[in-house]
């Protein structure tokens, strides 16, 4: 199963610190006993790369379900159309579908305290146009398919060099050759230390 956020931040982030707020641990909550000691709930922020088309957030989650930032998967893939004057979900809507999402007065923070009818609405249906969407674009079908074909995780399969390493892993393993892995990359980088090469 793969769950989408459209900003995943927000959402992953504010879910993970309300379950702390109410006594529970993210990591167990998030993780199916199946899993049993193997626990992990781990928001990992970019904060080198802030334009959505470079981002590379993730949720790491020992679980079934893939989380997955819509946003950050539908910038990635335009991003050598050139740079999109918003990648807000309204803005989005708007230039792929001609749609726009449930609209409420004032703002959704303390919606639920002013008009809990139209709370409940927009929680409901806020879903929707994410869905119309991928039917439309299907980029989640995309990044599933690459990631299948590759072998990659689905959060690295943007990055050129894990999937062409993973794909060509699978050539090589059937000539009985097998490749072997960047054991410096466990090394603490300094200016003057050299690494062996290849």
């Amino acid at each position: 199963d793969v769950l989408c956020f459209w900003n995943m931040h927000f959402d992953i982030i504010t879910i993970m610190n309300r379950l702390r707020q109410l006594g529970a641990n993210p990591e167990k909550e998030f993780t199916p006993k199946d899993f049993g000691k193997w626990c992990l709930a781990d928001y990992n922020e970019d904060t080198y790369h802030t334009e959505p088309t470079e981002n590379d957030d993730v949720f790491n989650c020992t679980a079934y379900t893939i989380y997955a930032d819509q946003m950050l998967l539908y910038a990635s893939l335009r991003k050598t159309s050139g740079k999109k004057e918003s990648y807000s979900l309204d803005y989005t809507l708007q230039s792929e579908l001609n749609e726009t999402k449930y609209r409420y007065e004032g703002h959704l923070r303390d919606l639920a305290y002013r008009d809990y009818a139209s709370f409940c609405i927009y929680g409901g249906i806020d879903v929707v146009p994410m869905a119309a969407l991928e039917a439309s674009i299907e980029d989640i079908a995309l990044f599933y398919q690459l990631s299948m074909i590759t072998r990659t995780r689905f959060h690295n399969v943007m990055s050129k060099t894990p999937c062409l390493r993973n794909l060509a892993a699978v050539f090589y393993r059937d000539q009985y050759l097998i490749l072997s892995y960047n054991r410096n990359k466990n090394k603490e980088r300094t200016d003057s230390e050299k690494f062996r090469g290849a």
